[in-house]
């Protein structure tokens, strides 16, 4: 297990998926090891056009990549960077995203990323 970053939505004081759900639901559990449902997928509007990637958890390797990567997002009100433990890592094809098989997010990390977003 290492660590990573994390871009995860705030709702209701807790962390939330981006867009995709996992099993059933957008809110993540704290403090459990979470498995990527792994399946072939493309980036939005790159079916057909490019061949595709292996899903997992998209995660960053340094605190500064994922601030960087939150410059992609129109509204950031409701995302928070965080610190996840993952395990099973691999790139993510032409990008800077790795994707995790495995991911943790510590309720101890989430309250840090909280409280340095204006969140707590």
């Amino acid at each position: 297990m290492t660590s990573a970053y994390r871009l995860l939505r705030v709702k209701d004081g807790q962390p939330h998926t981006l867009f995709h759900g996992h099993c059933g639901s957008r809110k993540l559990p704290q403090d459990k090891l979470l498995e990527a449902v792994e399946k072939h997928v493309w980036n939005p509007g790159k079916k057909g056009k490019s061949p595709g990637f292996t899903s997992g958890w998209h995660v960053l390797p340094t605190k500064e990549q994922c601030v960087d990567y939150l410059g992609r997002f129109k509204d950031t009100s409701d995302i928070v960077v965080c610190r996840v433990t993952i395990n099973r890592v691999r790139e993510k094809p032409r990008s800077k995203v790795f994707l995790s098989k495995y991911m943790k997010i510590d309720s101890y990390d989430w309250a840090i990323a909280l409280q340095e977003h204006g969140h707590a």
